[in-house]
C-alpha cells in the first residue's frame, strides 16, 4: 500500500491498494456460460443498508445548484464512464477495520479480459476508516488540496470513491495498463508466496520484482491523486450550494 504525507503526518490512505496475495487475475473466456457479464457499476455485493448508503452517495454525485447546474462534473464524468462501459465494476462497502486503519479505499482487478473490453474489478470503501480518519475541520483553498478537510461523513465517502473511480478509469480503459498491472502483481505475488515458505536474505531478483511493482503503482497514483484533488474541491465548494 502507499501513504501520502502532509505537514509531516500521514493524512490518509486514499489510494490504489493492491494486496498481491489477494489479486489473482483470471482470464475471461467468452464461451464460459457460467460467467456473469453484467456491466457497469454493480451493487450485487452491497447489503441492504449499504445500498441505502450508495443511494445517498449517488445523490451527492449528481447534486445540482438552485439553477439546476451540476455541482460535481468530475465525479459525474468518472461514474458515467464506468456505468456506461462494458467493464464490470463491483462496489463493496466494509464497516469493519479488517483492511487496516490506514486503508480508506481499494481498487483491484479480479478478471482480465484478453481483448481489454470486459474486465472485472472491485472498488471497496472502508467506511469506518474514512469516518475516523484525521483531517482538519476546515481548509483554506489557497493552501491547495487537503484530503477530507472540511467534509462531512458522506462527502468523505464520495471523495474516496472518486479516487478509486479514477484508478478504475485510468487502468480499465487502457488494456496495456490493465495487462501490465496484472503481470506485475502476479510476479510480485509469487515472490511474496515464496518468502512465506523460505527464510533468509531476499534475493536480488526478488527485490527487483518488488521494486518494479512499487514503481508501477506509484506511477498509477499520480492521475488518481490529481482527479481526487478536483473531486475534493468540487465537494468543498458545493457545500452551501446544493439544492435541498
Amino acid at each position: 500500500m502507499f501513504r501520502f504525507r502532509q505537514a509531516g503526518e500521514v493524512a490518509l490512505v486514499l489510494l490504489l491498494t493492491f494486496i498481491a496475495s489477494n489479486v489473482q487475475a483470471q482470464i475471461i473466456r467468452k464461451d464460459d456460460a457460467g460467467f456473469d457479464f453484467a456491466s457497469g457499476v454493480l451493487l450485487d455485493r452491497l447489503s441492504a443498508s449499504h445500498c441505502q448508503t450508495w443511494h445517498k452517495i449517488r445523490q451527492v454525485i449528481y447534486a445540482e445548484d438552485a439553477d439546476g447546474k451540476p455541482l460535481h462534473p468530475m465525479l459525474e464524468a468518472l461514474l458515467e464512464q464506468l456505468q456506461t462501459s462494458d467493464h464490470s465494476v463491483y462496489l463493496e462497502f466494509d464497516d469493519s477495520r479488517a483492511g487496516g486503519r490506514s486503508i480508506a479505499g481499494k481498487f483491484s482487478i479480479e478478471h482480465v479480459d484478453p481483448e481489454g473490453s470486459r474486465n472485472v474489478a472491485v472498488i471497496k470503501l472502508y467506511l469506518r476508516n474514512i469516518e475516523h480518519a484525521m483531517a482538519p475541520p476546515r481548509a483554506n483553498l489557497k493552501d491547495g488540496f487537503v484530503p477530507l478537510a472540511g467534509l462531512n461523513k458522506l462527502d468523505r465517502y464520495v471523495e474516496v470513491l472518486g479516487h478509486e473511480m479514477a484508478h478504475a478509469v485510468d487502468i480499465l480503459f487502457t488494456p496495456e495498463r490493465a495487462n501490465l498491472v496484472d503481470e506485475i502483481l502476479r510476479k510480485s505475488n509469487q515472490v511474496i508466496q515464496q518468502r512465506l515458505h523460505r527464510k533468509g536474505k531476499i534475493e536480488p531478483e526478488e527485490a527487483r520484482v518488488l521494486q518494479e511493482r512499487d514503481a508501477v503503482l506509484n506511477e498509477l497514483e499520480k492521475p488518481a491523486v490529481k482527479a481526487e484533488a478536483m473531486v475534493w474541491r468540487e465537494l468543498f465548494e458545493s457545500r452551501g450550494k446544493r439544492k435541498a
